[in-house]
């Protein structure tokens, strides 16, 4: 193997780690965003019991 293979391997497997990290990391940004607009959602929402008092 020539010293030139072994780096465009190396080159290689380091493209796919980093692919790897920012899909990761991607996907956990949009799981936080989900969870933090349902936390919003319900903490907007008037209670049940809010609204027979109005009423």
């Amino acid at each position: 193997m020539s010293e030139e293979d072994k780096y465009v391997k190396r080159a290689k497997r380091i493209e796919k780690r980093l692919k790897n990290y920012s899909v990761n990391s991607e996907n956990l940004v949009n799981k936080f965003m989900e969870d933090i607009i349902f936390v919003l959602d319900h903490l907007t929402r008037p209670n049940k019991s809010d609204k027979k008092k109005e009423s």
